[in-house]
């Protein structure tokens, strides 16, 4: 995508469920960087990006959410050449802990990108017979319904998560990711309950309006 608002790669994500846009110049195509769902949690109150909200606009969140998107965007990215062996894509990814990689030519212009979901469904005929608990994270990061929207995206921020279960009493009641939370934001209904231009009247909301 070309440089647009927050809002618009927000809505462009929720519409289209991206978890991740490619950002690139106007006039070249030249990868630029890239904006995911994460960084606009971050934005959102997660993370060191909130600052835009919070220090740049005195806290209006109608004002900071039309900021360009390349104020949040991920500048540094690892981007990989059509010649790359699926192998060796995957390494990388394994080894920079990340969730996609742009595809550029020799000129640096995007030409296209793969994600871990695509690799996913490549590698599918090749599983094996091991059961989900031989691989399975036992140290289980959760949520409750009650906590606020804001605590639960530093969590999902802090520790790198795109998704939470969410218990009641130790039992699994539901399960929330950036993506929930990036579509509860970009909601009409929500922007129009607004009682000011705060960001924390939406913040303070609970996770149990964003996945019930």
């Amino acid at each position: 995508m070309v440089l647009k608002s927050i809002k618009e790669a927000a809505e462009m994500m929720i519409e289209h469920e991206f978890r991740r846009l490619p950002v690139t110049h106007p006039g070249s195509n030249k990868l630029l960087g890239i904006v995911t769902a994460m960084d606009i949690l971050d934005f959102l109150g997660g993370g060191s990006k909130f600052d835009i909200i919070e220090k740049k606009h005195n806290d209006n969140f109608l004002a900071a959410i039309n900021e360009p998107v390349k104020e949040i965007m991920t500048r540094d990215v690892f981007s990989i050449t059509p010649k790359y062996s699926i192998r060796e894509s995957v390494d990388l990814m394994t080894e920079k802990g990340i969730g996609s990689l742009p595809i550029v030519d020799k000129e640096e212009k995007l030409v296209g990108i793969v994600t871990e979901r695509d690799f996913a469904l490549a590698l599918a005929g090749s599983l094996t017979d091991e059961t989900v608990g031989d691989i399975m994270i036992k140290d289980v990061i959760t949520t409750t319904p009650g906590t606020p929207i804001e605590s639960c995206s530093k969590i999902m921020v802090r520790n790198n998560l795109r998704r939470i279960p969410v218990v009641e009493e130790e039992e699994l009641i539901g399960i929330v990711t950036s993506t929930d939370i990036l579509r509860f934001f970009g909601d009409k209904e929500m922007f129009a309950s607004m009682t000011s231009n705060s960001g924390l009247d939406v913040l303070k909301r609970k996770i149990s309006e964003v996945f019930l």
